[in-house]
């Protein structure tokens, strides 16, 4: 007589496509919440003065899919943004700083929590019921 486990493997196949579902979802929601928070820190600590605040409002945190997984970005959506960033020994830089304040310090963090979850065998659906941090200088 053989022992061993028994198991279906369709519906083991078909358990590992749902968790992959699910965890895409998830990361798709965090990586769309990042891009938020990266928008609102830039232009909450925007370095120049506003004359028609199209500057400040067309700075757009985003993310995309890539081949394994997604990227979060933050842009202007300004023909000018090129010389706030570049231009006057970059006084006026805003990105770069959005970027790695804002990714150090809340969104890797935010991501390795989310991840220890996953591994401690949480459920994976609700990332983070609060809004986006709002900034003060």
């Amino acid at each position: 007589m053989a022992s061993g486990i028994k198991f279906d493997v369709n519906q083991l196949r078909k358990n590992i496509d749902n968790f992959d579902n699910k965890f895409n979802a998830a990361v798709d929601i965090y990586a769309e919440q990042a891009a938020l928070k990266f928008q609102n820190y830039a232009r909450k600590n925007r370095r120049w003065t506003d004359r028609t605040g199209h500057a400040r409002q067309r700075l757009t945190g985003y993310r995309g899919k890539i081949t394994h997984g997604y990227r979060i970005y933050i842009s202007h959506g300004v023909q000018y943004g090129i010389f706030l960033e570049k231009a006057h020994e970059q006084k006026y830089a805003i990105l770069d700083e959005t970027v790695l304040k804002v990714g150090s310090e809340e969104v890797m963090p935010g991501f390795k929590r989310f991840l220890d979850r996953v591994q401690a065998g949480s459920k994976v659906t609700k990332i983070n019921s609060t809004k986006p941090k709002t900034y003060n200088n």
